[in-house]
C-alpha cells in the first residue's frame, strides 16, 4: 500500500529456461509441456484433435513443431508395453514423485491429471515428469 509491501508474500519457482538451466546442466534444450491431463490421448494428430492435443500438453519452453513426439508419449502410455513405455518415459523419476503422492495424500496430481510439468531431455530422448502448485 502506497509502495509499502504488506500481507502475505509466496516463494514460487517459475518452470522456465532458469529452471531447465538450473536442474539440467548442459541439457535444458528440451521440451517442456504443462500438463492438464491423465496422460491422455484421444486419437492421432490432426486438424481436429491439434487444439485439444495443444490444451491438453502446453508447450512453455521448446519446439512447438514437436507436438507429435507428447501425442505419440501419450498413445505409447495407454497403448504400449512396459517395455515401450520405459523407452519414453523415466519411470523411476516417475514412480519417485508419485510416491510422494501417494504418501501426503495429495488429491490434486496424477490422479486426476492436474498440476504436473512434462520435460523431453535431449540427451537421454526420456520425458520427465514433476509436480507443481501442491495441495495437501
Amino acid at each position: 500500500i502506497n509502495g509499502v509491501p504488506y500481507g502475505a508474500h509466496m516463494g514460487l519457482e517459475l518452470y522456465d529456461k532458469a529452471f531447465l538451466k538450473s536442474r539440467f546442466h548442459g541439457a535444458s534444450k528440451g521440451d517442456l509441456y504443462k500438463c492438464v491431463t491423465t496422460f491422455r490421448w484421444i486419437g492421432p494428430l490432426n486438424n481436429q484433435t491439434q487444439k485439444v492435443y495443444e490444451k491438453l500438453y502446453h508447450l512453455e519452453e521448446g519446439d512447438k513443431n514437436n507436438l507429435p513426439d507428447i501425442v505419440d508419449l501419450a498413445y505409447t502410455i495407454n497403448n504400449g508395453t512396459l517395455d515401450d513405455i520405459a523407452a519414453r518415459l523415466d519411470i523411476p523419476f516417475f514412480l519417485q514423485t508419485y510416491a510422494a503422492e501417494v504418501v501426503t495424500g495429495n488429491w490434486d496430481g496424477t490422479w486426476n491429471g492436474n498440476n504436473y510439468f512434462l520435460y523431453k531431455h535431449p540427451v537421454s530422448g526420456k520425458y520427465l515428469y514433476w509436480r507443481h502448485d501442491l495441495d495437501l
